[in-house]
């Protein structure tokens, strides 16, 4: 199968003490294409090389890293390192805006292990719908920060007016 890319930005905060950002990465949830990946996520590989690409274009250097990930009630919870460093100009910029809010949304690059029409699943399935696809068994590739979030609901939690979070994603 495919790569398969999916952006989203639900919920976000930033550790001042450390300068990472949380984000919800994905969410068991219809997206703009109507489309549901499932929380089955396999993450091993990812984990091995956890990397925060840009606008998921694999022919530039990472612009941060992944240093924690997890399954937190469906929805899939990472903690980025951005670089920042002065040899990473693009890494650099992407940090700055993410810290100062131009930028909110991550994208998830994945290769799913099935995909079914969510009009085929039974009515009781959770991602049951009239149209769109259902992904199982995925496979986390990569994190890309984004411009644009294909999901609708996907807003960060400053952008939703959730009073005490910092100025970050996913």
């Amino acid at each position: 199968m495919t790569t398969k890319y999916r952006t989203m930005v639900l919920r976000s905060k930033t550790d001042k003490s450390t300068g990472r950002t949380v984000v919800t990465a994905s969410s068991p949830t219809p997206d703009r294409y109507r489309d549901v990946v499932k929380a089955d996520w396999n993450l091993d590989h990812f984990k091995a090389n956890p990397v925060v690409l840009w606008g998921h274009d694999y022919t530039r250097p990472p612009v941060g890293r992944v240093v924690d990930i997890e399954l937190s009630g469906g929805d899939l919870v990472a903690s980025i390192e951005w670089d920042d460093s002065e040899s990473n100009p693009l890494g650099r910029t992407v940090a700055s805006q993410f810290k100062r809010g131009f930028l909110n949304a991550v994208s998830v690059g994945f290769t799913p292990g099935a995909a079914v029409e969510r009009a085929s699943l039974d009515k009781d399935d959770p991602a049951y719908g009239a149209k769109g696809m259902a992904y199982t068994g995925n496979e986390l590739m990569e994190i890309s920060a984004v411009p644009i979030p294909a999901h609708r609901g996907a807003l960060a939690m400053r952008a939703a007016g959730v009073p005490g979070v910092g100025k970050h994603i996913l």
